[in-house]
């Protein structure tokens, strides 16, 4: 059953669904990669990837990331995954200060 649910899901979230915003943590979060589950601070730049609610039918959530440990998963990550091409993946880019550009 777990197998079903997980192929299901990997069929619904199809490369064009993936959405990412870009934001500066307003309060301390954990990043959501498994390797990571560092501290974001306050203020810091944030990546997230915006998911389906699994607690709820409708709405998205959004799963917060450092951008270095975010781009270090898409550097490993399958040809049929989502990466963030150009900065027009992002929502929200145009806040991002020069500094977080960088």
């Amino acid at each position: 059953m777990i197998r079903n649910l997980v192929r299901s899901f990997h069929v619904c979230m199809t490369m064009s669904e993936q959405r990412f915003a870009a934001d500066y943590g307003k309060r301390g979060a954990k990043c959501q990669m498994s390797k990571c589950k560092q501290q974001i601070e306050k203020g810091n730049l944030r990546i997230a990837k915006i998911v389906k609610n699994p607690f709820s039918d409708e709405g998205d959530m959004k799963q917060y990331h450092h951008p270095k440990c975010l781009f270090d998963a898409f550097s490993r990550a399958k040809s049929t995954t989502k990466v963030i091409e150009d900065p027009g993946d992002i929502e929200g880019w145009a806040n991002v200060n020069s500094e977080g550009r960088m």
